[in-house]
């Protein structure tokens, strides 16, 4: 059985002024909390665990700020134990609306980046802190060079959301890693009433994550 995992996270901008997390600071900025989870072969006796996978938001501000285009970074990583299961896709998306709940339109999202890991190219400070949280979780083997990301990825927007996607079209690896860079067009004339959350959700409308598919 040959098997793939596909995986989506979800942040859900409301939209900007003020930071809810405030904890986790650094010389690189602001991240939230690491949300992760796993996922186990119920095609097999004892249901064994065989990936995990998480992700968390990098922003650069935990106090009002007048700032009309924040910037942020979302990072995701998947590892799973070998064998059939492997990494065939990371695909992250953002979507908000403004303070009076009118959706916000993808094009409000812009500079959109994306870069793959791991691959010889540059530190990025998200992926580490992903990292932190996976290489203690079982199954044990993620390597620390997912902190680092080089070749640049689709990106694009439509209606309602603005997203970055990575797939293996050859067979997936056994670990992967995507560091999303979008900023946030704010409308000026409601700083004063926004507020930014970064709640990151284990699911989307376009693939549940822990999936498990065979062929």
């Amino acid at each position: 059985m040959k098997c793939w995992i596909i995986f989506t996270m979800g942040i859900f901008i409301l939209a900007f002024s003020i930071p809810l997390w405030t904890g986790n600071a650094s010389a690189y900025g602001f991240h939230t909390g690491v949300i992760y989870s796993q996922i186990d072969d119920n095609s097999q006796l004892g249901d064994p665990i065989v990936a995990n996978y998480g992700g968390s938001t990098e922003y650069g501000y935990d106090a009002p700020a007048m700032d009309t285009h924040p910037q942020f970074y979302a990072g995701v990583e998947a590892h799973t134990m070998g064998g059939w299961y492997m990494v065939w896709r990371l695909l992250v998306s953002v979507s908000g609306t403004d303070p009076n709940g009118v959706a916000l339109s993808g094009d409000r999202f812009t500079g959109l980046t994306a870069l793959h890991s791991p691959e010889s190219g540059s530190y990025q400070y998200v992926l580490d802190v992903v990292y932190q949280t996976l290489v203690n979780v079982v199954p044990y083997g993620i390597g620390s060079d997912i902190e680092y990301a080089f070749s640049t990825q689709p990106t694009g927007y439509d209606g309602s959301h603005a997203w970055a996607d990575w797939y293996s079209w050859l067979g997936g690896p056994y670990e992967s890693g995507l560091r999303f860079g979008f900023q946030l067009a704010v409308d000026p004339t409601l700083l004063e009433l926004t507020r930014l959350t970064l709640p990151i959700s284990r699911a989307s409308g376009k693939a549940t994550p822990g999936e498990i598919q065979s062929q």
